[in-house]
């Protein structure tokens, strides 16, 4: 804390020494709009009706538009750092999120696995991490909520869920334009045009380009790395036939078209153990493919790039990662404004929606001129099948459709309710899938029931599928065999069916209990084939030496292939699965509220006791195959349960100059799905030293604390304060043994999980100053520190990873300048200007460690004009 009370010290120093703002300029008050847009009540829909985030008996986190404006929060993604307890990043790729709420989530570009946090927007349901975070343009609010949703919002929130709530077209003119620049070549633009169509029919019109040249140089093609270019567009038409109707209709738009993430590799004090070694007994993995003495070869170049700086990488592969994701929400209201068969009011809502996600990328994984490690859609191929072409033979495929029908009433005074139904249907797939289709119905697949090695029913058949050749392609080093590359198509289906329903009942005036239960059905399906290719000559070290022209490229990988699919390329050497399940869980909910009586020091408050259940619906292992004796047992994954305590307060104090909103938490969870990584040296579950499995495996006990607090200490100042505590346990950590083995094998006293920070801090200090001639100058400072956390599993009392992140501070300042009179204002602004080094993922692989770390410290200038109201 010292360093923050040093910076609030030195920043007040400074403005008063400048003379800049001597008593006879500056006003005595906060103007009062500035004092409502930092004290502004914020009305929420976390329970699907309108009500004050202050009557909430539930942890909930709100930021509106005009406090995103004021924080400098441009994207989604900046949201976690003003919010206790909630995490939001990115993974290894970019364009993959990753949104932990209270230690739990996380995100897979995989559809086939869940994570236990929610995405909405505008209540509709966003089933899948891909695509990135959204941009705040034209966001009213985004609301959090934290622990379990397993009421209203259902399955797959078990830490929580994410609101973003889209501004609505209202009947008055009114426009914006923002133009943003900052360092590394940010160049941003958004529009906005708001305008009646007639008496009763409004739109509302958005767009914006946000670009970047990255902050990474790569040495080896001698070019920035990591730009950004995203296209947003949202269209949206609001109908109000009568009093009692509201249509709205929204479409939304957008594209992608980044360079993927890119990394640094570094063997730090040389003690990494080299990937692929079994007991010690084998050599380095790379001198097994290429040359004696390529493993210390490749350790010198990763060691050689993190010496030349953070930011400097030196992969071969020109990477991209393009994102389309579009959607149309519509969503019919009718609401009865006054009594109508026995209830004082009445509202039907009916929501429908469709949204689509795909994706297309090539990553370099290892982030290194050696060629060892590289996935995606490169394989150009023209329409015909022909390797050359534009195309990419199909990406990764999201289409979602959903329908949800909610009744909500208010009987009378103390009474009202809401229920309703929810059904959501997804279909995924990772190329066009007609190779395993054709592979499937072949009964080239077929294994002679009992023999073992697996023994094909049809020896010799084999399908033709060149004229198909799309999935993700991978180039990797297997560890067992030669360099094989292979090639996946897999896909699914989630069918989800939800009926809820939520009632509050004032027990008197002081006492209030809300009920709540939900029913989901999930009935999913998943299927994969991951394949070896053949003809490809990637065994030659020339290939994967440094300034070799066909070690580089756009989007093509090294070679053409053959597709041929037999049972030796995908039974003996990939996977090959399929399986389907039904998973049902009702989830119910329980809350106590005290309305407390204002006082001398309290104006108003509650105190709010809650109960509440969730479950992340089960999923499949597609990394198995099937075909093998013993491996059935591990395909499905059963779902996991969570149990919420929480006890909360929220009041607001000293005559409305002080909110307050605090709670405390236990979460119990069983059968909770964790990630383990088997050792599989003679190949048993297919190629690779080691498998990856997900598995019920784990029971935790997470605990915490998480405080708001806003306050005008002073006329014309403001301080807010967001403290987020977590502790995290594991009760037990136990599966059963792959191998068939009758003994679970017991890792609770050797396993802990520590990807999210035991406590973090972020404090908001800002004052206005306001000129004799009406003009204010408002400088803020944010700064956000936190404790170290692990990227990687450790064991219990062992010291830290060589992924460790250590605590840090990270600081951001602006200063906003609004004129007297006119409709602009302009910003400066900096983001982390102590250029703290974080990491934004880090993980062992090859050998060595690959990490990415996040945006180093820029500077950039803003300015906003409005025309309307």
């Amino acid at each position: 804390m010292k360093i923050i009370s040093r910076v609030v010290l030195a920043t007040y120093a400074v403005l008063l020494g400048t003379g800049l703002f001597s008593a006879g300029q500056v006003a005595a008050q906060i103007s009062p709009s500035a004092q409502a847009l930092l004290m502004q009540e914020i009305v929420v829909t976390a329970r699907r009706r309108e009500e004050n985030l202050q009557d909430l008996p539930l942890s909930i986190a709100a930021m509106t538009a005009d406090a995103m404006q004021a924080q400098g929060v441009y994207s989604i993604e900046e949201v976690g750092e003003f919010m206790p307890n909630v995490t939001l990043t990115q993974s290894d790729r970019a364009n993959n999120t990753r949104v932990v709420i209270r230690g739990i989530g996380g995100g897979n570009p995989d559809p086939v696995f869940l994570v236990g946090t929610g995405q909405y927007l505008d209540g509709h349901y966003i089933s899948n991490s891909l695509g990135g975070y959204m941009s705040t343009m034209d966001i009213e609010r985004v609301e959090v909520l934290r622990g379990p949703q397993g009421t209203l919002f259902g399955k797959n929130v078990t830490g929580g869920a994410v609101n973003i709530i889209t501004a609505k077209p209202g009947p008055e003119f009114e426009s914006s334009l923002t133009l943003r620049m900052a360092d590394h070549g940010q160049q941003d633009v958004r529009g906005m045009i708001n305008f009646p169509i007639s008496d009763n029919v409004f739109a509302r019109l958005s767009a914006a380009s946000e670009t970047s040249d990255g902050y990474y140089y790569n040495r080896n093609l001698n070019i920035d790395a990591g730009a950004t270019d995203v296209q947003s567009f949202n269209g949206a038409i609001r109908f109000t036939p009568g009093d009692n109707w509201t249509i709205d209709l929204s479409a939304n738009k957008q594209k992608r078209r980044d360079q993927n993430a890119p990394r640094q590799c570094n063997p730090f004090d040389g003690s990494a153990p080299a990937w692929g070694t079994n007991g010690g007994t084998r050599p380095p993995h790379l001198d097994r493919f290429y040359y004696v003495g390529m493993t210390a070869d490749h350790q010198a170049a990763c060691a050689s790039d993190a010496a030349a700086g953070t930011f400097v990488t030196s992969s071969d592969k020109l990477s991209f990662s393009n994102i389309d994701v579009e959607s149309v929400f519509a969503t019919a209201q009718w609401d009865s404004l006054g009594a109508i068969g026995g209830l004082d009011n009445l509202r039907v809502k009916a929501n429908a929606t469709y949204l689509r996600t795909e994706n297309v990328f090539v990553i370099d994984r290892d982030g290194m001129f050696f060629d060892i490690d590289n996935m995606g859609y490169g394989v150009q191929i023209s329409s015909s099948g022909a390797p050359g072409g534009s195309g990419f033979g199909g990406g990764t495929q999201i289409p979602t459709r959903g329908a949800e029908f909610l009744f909500e009433a208010v009987v009378n005074d103390r009474f009202e309710f809401t229920v309703g139904v929810n059904y959501l249907y997804e279909k995924q797939k990772q190329g066009d899938t007609r190779c395993y289709r054709r592979f499937e119905e072949s009964g080239f697949r077929d294994v002679i029931p009992g023999s073992n090695p697996p023994a094909p029913v049809n020896p010799g058949g084999s399908v033709d599928c060149n004229d198909t050749r799309s999935g993700i392609y991978f180039e990797i080093l297997p560890g067992i065999g030669s360099f094989i590359p292979f090639i996946i198509q897999a896909g699914g289906v989630n069918e989800s069916t939800g009926v809820f329903g939520h009632l509050t009942y004032a027990l008197n005036d002081d006492w209030k209990l809300d009920l709540g239960a939900r029913w989901t059905e999930d009935k999913r399906s998943s299927f994969n084939m991951e394949t070896a290719i053949e003809n490809c000559d990637t065994d030659d070290p020339q290939l994967r030496s440094l300034g070799n022209a066909a070690a580089t490229g756009d989007s093509a990988f090294l070679c053409d292939f053959t597709y041929t699919v037999d049972f030796e390329s995908t039974i003996t050497n990939g996977f090959f699965n399929s399986a389907q399940d039904t998973f049902t869980e009702v989830t119910p909910m329980i809350s106590l509220t005290r309305n407390l009586a204002g006082g001398d020091t309290l104006d108003s408050g509650m105190v709010y006791f809650l109960y509440s259940e969730g479950f992340l619906s089960g999923g499949f292992n597609n990394e198995l195959n099937s075909n093998l004796p013993g491996i059935n047992q591990l395909l499905t994954i059963a779902p996991e349960f969570v149990n919420n305590f929480e006890v909360g307060f929220k009041g607001t104090l000293l005559d409305g100059r002080v909110r307050v909103m605090a709670d405390v938490f236990i979460m119990d969870y069983t059968e909770k799905q964790e990630g383990i990584s088997l050792s599989n040296p003679d190949g048993e579950f297919g190629p690779g030293d080691t498998v990856n499995l997900r598995l019920n495996v784990a029971t935790v006990e997470i605990s915490g604390i998480e405080l708001e607090l806003r306050t005008i200490p002073w006329d014309g100042g403001f301080i807010s304060v967001d403290l987020g505590i977590l502790d995290n346990e594991y009760g037990a950590f136990r599966y059963p043994d792959p191998e068939g083995g009758s003994t679970p094998i017991d890792e609770t006293n050797t396993t802990i999980s520590d990807l999210t920070a035991d406590w973090t801090l972020n404090v908001g200090i800002e004052h206005a100053f306001t000129f004799a001639s009406g003009a204010t100058l408002t400088p803020r400072l944010n700064i956000y520190a936190q404790d170290a956390y692990d990227f990687l599993s450790t064991t219990t009392d062992a010291p830290p990873s060589l992924c460790n992140q250590g605590s840090y501070t990270k600081i951001g300042a602006r200063v906003s300048y609004v004129p007297p009179t006119g409709n602009w204002r302009a910003t400066l602004f900096g983001k982390n200007i102590t250029d703290e080094k974080i990491y934004e993922f880090c993980n062992t692989s090859r050998g060595v460690y690959t990490y990415r770390h996040e945006r180093p410290a820029y500077w950039g200038i803003e300015f906003t004009a409005d025309w309307g109201a």
